[in-house]
């Protein structure tokens, strides 16, 4: 068959990420799809831009099956680069802004990148290991403080200049084709990358454009905090383009800027893990206009419940919902709508299966447990990932049996909705009892004077590892002792803190998500029990 009768049988029927932005243009050329501080891109536009970028990406050596690593914080230039990696068959590979020194180069390295593309801001944190990114073949800057090019490097805004045609590129693609390699936080080990198809991100999306799922409409328009190195943004801005709606990204997370673009550009739909829910508590919300906000949703951890009840009697225009999931499954995990303005029986409540996947609760040996008991969530899904990335050990235990072991903990509750209890790696074993940081947790931030908590377990010597909970106040006066008098008379005596350690809100290590890093607490406070005497 010659390769044009190869490529039109091709689009026939395809799985391809890349047509998703492709038809929405033709249907929708007008139609907002994204705004990055001054810079509005229409679908048509976007869509012609990302094409050019193909071009220009060909033009420089790469080509299907070759991988694209890009440092940088939310950008207009990320964005597209993102649908040109869909659209060309060249593997999307985000790198998280935070890292820097060896943990760039190990991922850079372990996933092949052909190209690193770099945001100006990220340079210096680059420029010291360029020799050690042994794939490296070509650079590109992301200029967006205007500084000087690197010698050898290219302006990747020349990608995006009339030199290079907006037609679509001719790339055969299917649905078992990578499309990115998603690398996890690595908080026990090394990064694993998960490598995500074109039917995984199809599925994905299916799921989110159903009231049974994120619900996501024409009309939305999300104010998109979450970094384009983390699953959920790119993810989420797959299904907002297939439906077209629109997005707003922004650079970073400011809370005062947050309020502003909610009232200014009337944002439809927010994703928050709960600490930016709880933070923005204490600023004077009353004076912004939030009352284009139709659906708030909360990822990443237990959601307070009297900051939610707090956040219905601001927003009660809002529907307010809770999302879990993980990389290897695309985000596609639970969900659950408070569609008559109640709240859950608990915040940490994680709902039922998006459409598209089937979960169970599992023991140790891959069996069902009791409705009600605890055990690890499995799950399945065509949005799976494919593998762990040169990984096969890791890939065979995680997918084993035919699920993918999430590492979370759950139960089944008698609602039928599922309950998060925790990380399999954040149970903590004091004194031969399993205590559920999750569930210490839920106590505490029910105290009327402490804004957000968070519990881990350090070594102790006597107990092997001690309950430890740090604690942001609302206000000055609250004490370790009237913690502790809390703590006793709602916690078995086995899950009360050893220890209370309180600290002012900006010193919590927080991911560019949102998400409390245990990991940090855990390094920051590993002595805390070094001198303890007897229990």
């Amino acid at each position: 068959m010659k390769e044009d009768d190869k490529l039109s049988q091709n689009r026939l029927r395809r799985q391809a990420v890349g047509d998703f932005l492709k038809r929405t243009a033709k249907r929708s050329p007008e139609r907002l799809a994204f705004k990055f501080r001054d810079r509005d891109f229409t679908y048509a536009r976007m869509d012609a831009a990302a094409n050019r970028v193909c071009h220009g990406l060909q033009d420089m050596g790469l080509k299907k099956g070759d991988c694209l690593a890009i440092l940088s914080q939310n950008c207009h230039q990320m964005a597209i680069l993102m649908w040109a990696c869909f659209k060309s068959g060249i593997w999307y590979a985000p790198v998280n802004f935070l890292l820097r020194g060896p943990e760039i180069v190990y991922q850079v390295n372990h996933c092949d990148a052909k190209a690193f593309f770099v945001e100006s801001g990220l340079l210096d944190a680059v420029r010291p290991i360029v020799n050690e990114l042994s794939t490296v073949e070509k650079y590109g800057l992301i200029n967006l403080a205007g500084i000087a090019l690197p010698e050898g490097w290219i302006d990747v805004d020349t990608l995006f200049s009339e030199q290079y045609p907006d037609t679509e590129p001719d790339v055969l693609i299917d649905g078992k084709d990578v499309a990115s390699i998603i690398y996890t936080s690595g908080t026990t080990a090394a990064p694993k990358g998960a490598l995500l198809s074109n039917g995984s991100y199809f599925s994905q999306a299916a799921s989110f454009l159903t009231s049974a799922g994120p619900w996501i409409e024409a009309h939305d328009k999300i104010m998109m905090n979450i970094p384009l190195f983390h699953v959920g943004a790119s993810s989420i801005s797959v299904a907002f383009a297939k439906i077209g709606a629109g997005v707003v990204y922004t650079y970073g997370i400011d809370p005062v800027e947050c309020l502003e673009i909610i009232q200014k550009e009337k944002i439809t739909s927010l994703i928050w893990p709960p600490t930016l829910f709880a933070g923005l508590l204490g600023l004077p919300l009353e004076t912004y206009d939030l009352s284009s906000l139709k659906k708030c949703v909360w990822f990443g951890g237990a959601m307070p419940l009297d900051v939610l009840r707090k956040w219905m009697d601001l927003c009660p225009g809002a529907i307010f919902s809770v999302h879990w999931s993980q990389t290897e499954i695309n985000i596609t995990g639970t969900i659950a709508w408070f569609l008559d303005g109640k709240l859950p029986e608990a915040g940490n409540i994680i709902g039922r299966p998006l459409l598209d996947a089937e979960i169970r609760i599992v023991d140790l040996y891959d069996q069902d447990v009791a409705p009600g008991e605890v055990g690890e969530i499995v799950l399945r899904s065509p949005s799976v990932m494919t593998e762990y990335y040169k990984d096969a050990k890791n890939t065979a235990e995680t997918l084993r049996n035919g699920w993918l072991h999430t590492g979370d903990v759950g139960r089944m509750g008698e609602d039928g909705n599922y309950y998060f209890v925790d990380r399999l790696k954040d149970m903590i074993k004091t004194g031969g009892e399993n205590v559920s940081c999750l569930d210490v947790e839920d106590v505490l931030n029910q105290h009327a004077d402490v804004l957000v908590s968070a519990v881990f377990g350090v070594p102790h010597p006597y107990w092997v590892e001690g309950v430890t909970a740090v604690i942001v106040p609302k206000a000055e006066g609250l004490t370790e002792a009237v913690l502790l008098e809390y703590a006793r008379s709602r916690l078995a005596g086995y899950k009360i803190p050893k220890k209370f350690i309180l600290i002012k809100g900006h010193e919590l290590p927080v991911s560019p998500t949102g998400k409390i890093l245990k990991r940090e607490l855990r390094k920051m406070y590993q002595d805390v029990f070094k001198d303890a005497k007897g229990k």
